[in-house]
């Protein structure tokens, strides 16, 4: 193989991001989106955490800097006097004993110190949205409530600045990156990093997304999400609509991510989903796993493909990442599982048959490299290679003639041809 996943995962996202900046007409609100979930990102960013751990470990290097304001005194002069603003105070007031200066004094809350504060607030507030947002078993929470410890416990020696005085000017962030203490460095480097990707910089999120988000999750969540982008980027090729990022968590409520009247689901069954009726032995089976704290894996599908239009799954999606097993035991697992989601959908959609052709299968390799076909309506199977060289035929399989969306028969299900049609 000639790509591994983690780049495969980054250079499928970045075409989420090309898309023009946020002032574009058509794509703005999409942009605004994007740069939304990569302000989430930067909050738990490497930059930011050695940014906090350092800021934590080397309070002392906060200094105060020599900056300058305007002063109106009477009688008194502390600074370069503004000849032209005293005579006009004079004028206005009549009292010829106010001066208007230039008053030098040191503060807390200018120059590289602005720079350093509103990064770790900003960072702060990003990562408590973060927090929220998350699913409870997701991968990288644990990093980001660290993160999130962190920049709360330096925000509790740096000072807070006026909500009209937040944004560092170019001056500041200049005087930071010169400065001849780290912690300002380190500052100004995590504040030209969020600009760049509010920017939509390709370099800068590229980056980010390998270090936050394919970087911490797990070789097989990762390649449950390359099977995501890859059957989004079909669905795109195959209606011509542009894809989307909507909400790219694993286990999230939302959608992760859209295709015109198609959405993707990560990890969540979706709402049209009913829990198997089990038999007696089966209930047993799942009570023992559950004592192990392990999920029976009946009611999370790794990827569905619903239409919101027609309000119905369409596909299940199915990833194994192995190392050593043998591909026809993971291919055994997968074809049980593709069964046991579509028979979640029966009571709702009543078409169990045309779900388990319309899914598909992602083995991370085969013996020789080709993915089986089979003899029988099935579930489309693709290996890792496939997934980088497009899912095509799987798109057109799964999308063609969207018999699934015409009206259900009077029965409430429908009819055995349109069963069968679906599935062709």
């Amino acid at each position: 193989m000639t790509e591994d996943l983690g780049p495969f995962i980054v250079r499928s996202l970045l075409h989420y991001f090309r898309r023009g900046g946020p002032i574009s007409a058509a794509g703005g609100a999409v942009a605004r989106a994007d740069v939304d979930m990569l302000r989430m990102h930067w909050s738990v960013s490497a930059a930011v955490d050695r940014l906090a751990g350092y800021l934590r470990a080397h309070p002392h290097e906060v200094r105060t800097s020599l900056a300058r304001r305007t002063a109106v005194e009477s009688g008194t002069v502390r600074g370069r006097l503004d000849a032209a603003s005293t005579v006009v105070t004079q004028l206005r007031t009549g009292d010829p004993s106010l001066f208007v200066f230039d008053e030098p004094f040191r503060s807390q809350a200018t120059g590289p110190n602005r720079v350093l504060v509103f990064t770790m607030h900003l960072a702060a507030r990003h990562a408590a949205r973060f927090r929220t947002v998350l699913p409870v078993d997701a991968t990288y929470r644990e990093r980001v409530v660290r993160t999130l410890r962190a920049v709360e416990d330096c925000g509790r020696i740096l000072p807070r600045l006026p909500p009209n005085e937040t944004t560092p000017s170019a001056e500041d962030v200049r005087t930071a990156w010169t400065s001849r203490l780290l912690i300002y460095r380190l500052a100004a480097l995590a504040y030209d990093l969020l600009r760049a990707l509010e920017r939509l910089d390709e370099r800068a999120v590229a980056v980010l997304l390998e270090s936050t988000l394919v970087g911490p999750v797990e070789r097989w969540r990762q390649f449950e999400l390359a099977l995501m982008l890859a059957m989004a980027n079909a669905v795109a090729t195959y209606t011509g609509q542009e894809p989307r990022m909507e909400y790219l968590l694993p286990g999230a409520l939302d959608v992760a991510l859209g295709v015109g009247q198609y959405a993707l689901r990560w990890q969540k069954a979706g709402p049209n989903y009913a829990s198997l009726n089990l038999d007696p032995w089966e209930r047993r089976e799942v009570e023992i796993l559950e004592s192990y704290d392990v999920s029976p894996g009946y009611d999370r599908p790794d990827v569905v493909l619903f239409d919101r239009e027609a309000k119905r799954t369409i596909a299940v999606g199915e990833a194994k990442y192995f190392q050593s097993d043998d591909w026809r035991d993971r291919l055994r697992d997968a074809v049980g599982q593709v069964v046991s989601y579509a028979r979640g959908y029966e009571a709702k959609q009543g078409d169990v048959e045309a779900v388990i052709g319309r899914s598909i299968i992602a083995l991370w390799d085969v013996d020789g490299g080709q993915a089986p076909t089979a003899t029988t309506q099935a579930p489309f199977v693709a290996t890792f290679a496939d997934l980088r060289a497009g899912l095509g035929a799987w798109a057109a399989r799964a999308l063609a003639g969207s018999r699934w969306a015409s009206p259900l028969s009077e029965s409430g299900l429908p009819s055995s041809s349109d069963a069968s049609e679906a599935t062709a």
